[in-house]
């Protein structure tokens, strides 16, 4: 009975099943069945496959996050918005900043203006500001100021151990190979073993 060679193939490469066990299955004899494996590049046309799926999973687990993170971005873009909102219809009363909170005698709160600046609403206002801009910045993969001092910080502290162990850093490029200086050679020292006595 004539084998269907391009179905067994098939089924070793999409698949895991073995060699050993595609013969048996198939009822052919191993050797028959790697001569045509190796005449047909079925290992290297297995990995191309499998190379191919994870490519697929990974770009879809990709896309999935990429959602994820957009949608999540969409919702903190809008509920920032919002606070922005609030906080321009707060100033848009010029006494805002002047109205005081005043407690009496029973405890009844009540509210009066007064020449005086509310230095606490002040603060928290420009405290609100300042953690929204943040925040706003790392949503936009904007890094502050802190962040990009404390990188090139770790790159001149880099690039000096790399001159310390003197490395020559134009050779390195892009190959990611150190070369390391040339160490002098020395005469070869005699090794007495014992105490040298003869």
């Amino acid at each position: 009975m004539r084998k269907d060679w391009a179905a067994i193939r098939a089924e070793y490469v999409t698949g895991k099943i073995s060699l050993r066990q595609l013969a048996e299955k198939h009822k052919v004899s191993l050797s028959n069945l790697s001569i045509h494996a190796a005449r047909e590049d079925w290992v290297e046309e297995r990995d191309r496959e499998r190379e191919k799926m994870n490519r697929s999973v990974q770009a879809r687990t990709r896309e999935k996050r990429i959602k994820r993170e957009a949608a999540a971005l969409e919702r903190i873009t809008g509920e920032a918005e919002q606070i922005i909102e609030q906080i321009d219809r707060a100033l848009q009363d010029p006494e805002q900043l002047y109205r005081h909170i005043l407690y009496t005698a029973k405890g009844i709160q009540g509210e009066t203006v007064l020449g005086k600046l509310d230095t606490k609403a002040a603060r928290d206002y420009v405290s609100m500001l300042l953690d929204l801009k943040a925040m706003m910045e790392g949503m936009g993969g904007i890094m502050d100021r802190k962040t990009m001092e404390e990188l090139k910080l770790k790159k001149a502290r880099l690039n000096l151990d790399k001159q310390k162990a003197g490395l020559n850093q134009e050779a390195e490029g892009e190959t990611g190979i150190a070369l390391l200086p040339a160490v002098e050679e020395t005469a070869e020292s005699e090794v007495i073993v014992g105490d040298g006595a003869e």
